[in-house]
């Protein structure tokens, strides 16, 4: 599938390759990049690189592979609406009369567990449900380094999905779209808007403070930083004058010289290998107790965008 069939009119629709951008699982675009795209205000420039170049090159044989073992996909298209959402779907293959749906990715990114591939999870899941396809297939290409086009089996994970296994991420996909809808019509509307237009009032109001309170807490590391550096150089300077201390600025200035660090042996029960030799006896003098854990406070993490 070329990257020009996959552009075309993509601003009017919902795709499965748009979920994990959707859903802000993405490593080449964010929610709001495709917000603008969607909306028109900014053009989607990407015309593909060596990697969606091989990508297109490897799929059709690892279609053909996968037809061998499981029966015969076919790529599909579909127009479909999920509510008053215009959905496009471009299915890498699919077996319509076993019901199974086919995910073909190319990567470098190699995970040993099928839910480590979120963002190409979610594009499974959603051409499964649309298409009332309760399997699907995801198949992951070890891309090798030197981009040799040679299929060979050896390279390629297969998942088998049960879209029953996933209700809630098959909730949480759902609720993505229908809110990046919404925000989708609003942005066409007044193409002024930015993000933090879009958010509730109090979640814009409590972001916008906590991220000046990270930044203000960011510079405090960098002044105890350097405290910590003008410190040491302080104390050897006062020691080095033939004070131990002195008064100034207001303040009291003692000099308090550190210690080499230094190594002492201690004994200490080792218990792994007291088990190991007297397992016995070990369980004899064992006891159970209840241990409370602190549990963990709801948390948000920042990370600083590039302007």
């Amino acid at each position: 599938m070329s990257q020009d069939s996959v552009n075309i009119d993509r601003y009017r629709y919902i795709g499965g390759s748009d979920l994990p951008a959707i859903m802000n699982i993405s490593s080449f675009k964010t929610r709001w990049q495709l917000l603008l795209e969607k909306a028109q205000i900014r053009e989607d420039t990407f015309e593909g690189n060596k990697y969606t170049e091989y990508g297109n090159t490897m799929e059709p044989k690892i279609r053909d592979y996968l037809s061998s073992k499981f029966g015969q996909f076919d790529e599909g298209r579909h127009y479909c609406k999920l509510g008053d959402i215009d959905c496009r779907l471009h299915t890498d293959g699919e077996n319509i009369a076993k019901k199974t749906i086919l995910e073909i990715k190319t990567t470098s990114h190699i995970f040993t567990a099928v839910d480590e591939y979120k963002s190409y999870l979610v594009q499974l899941l959603f051409y499964m449900r649309m298409l009332n396809c309760p399997k699907g297939i995801l198949a992951v290409y070890s891309r090798p380094d030197d981009m040799s086009e040679e299929f060979d089996f050896k390279r390629l994970q297969v998942f088998k999905i049960k879209l029953s296994d996933y209700t809630d991420l098959l909730d949480e996909i759902t609720a993505a779209i229908q809110m990046f809808y919404q925000d989708l019509l609003k942005l066409r509307e007044n193409p002024f808007l930015t993000q933090e237009d879009l958010m509730p009032a109090d979640v814009a109001s409590l972001a916008k403070r906590y991220s000046e309170l990270k930044a203000q807490e960011d510079q405090l590391k960098e002044v105890e930083k350097e405290r910590k550096e003008i410190e040491g150089k302080l104390c050897s300077a006062i020691l080095a004058s033939g004070y131990k201390s002195f008064d100034g600025f207001g303040c009291k200035f003692t000099a308090v010289p550190g210690k080499a660090a230094s190594t002492e042996t201690v004994f200490e029960f080792d218990a792994d290998s007291f088990e190991n030799d007297h397992p016995r006896l070990f369980k004899k003098y064992l006891k159970a107790i209840e241990k409370k854990s602190s549990g963990k406070k709801d948390t948000v993490k920042l990370t600083r965008l590039e302007k």
